[in-house]
């Protein structure tokens, strides 16, 4: 699985839509895993540049809802509104945490998160 974030340096971007470089990183067996740290262009080109480095998964912080919906339409799984540090943060999807408080921007209430391509609603748990 290869797994992007958009970063700022060493923390999740605030705004995709204005992220630095993307951290890629790909699970290889027995919990081992390659990372690669690279500048991107922004806007349009992030999702056929992702689909083409054949990305199952993308962690950003806000993001516009064109964007997101270029990379639902691309195939690739959007875990938005995430903050943190990408170390961190990498650890809490790896772990099934990314939906605890430490990891959820401010203000966001779980809206949008958690986006699958094809079903176009938010994959959220219940708050009960």
């Amino acid at each position: 699985m290869r797994i992007a974030i958009g970063a700022c340096e060493e923390e999740v971007a605030t705004v995709l839509d204005a992220a630095d470089e993307l951290t890629i990183i790909e699970a290889i067996p027995k919990g081992k895993k390659s990372e690669v740290r690279m500048n991107v262009g922004r806007g349009n080109i992030l999702p056929a540049l992702l689909k083409s480095l054949q990305i199952n998964v993308l962690i950003c912080g806000a993001i516009s809802q064109p964007l997101e919906s270029a990379f639902l339409r691309a195939g690739i799984i959007v875990h938005s509104f995430v903050r943190g540090r990408v170390d961190e943060v990498m650890a809490a999807f790896k772990n099934g945490k990314l939906e605890e408080n430490p990891f959820i921007m401010p203000g966001c209430h779980y809206r949008h998160r958690f986006r699958k391509c094809g079903y176009g609603k938010s994959l959220r748990r219940s708050r009960d």
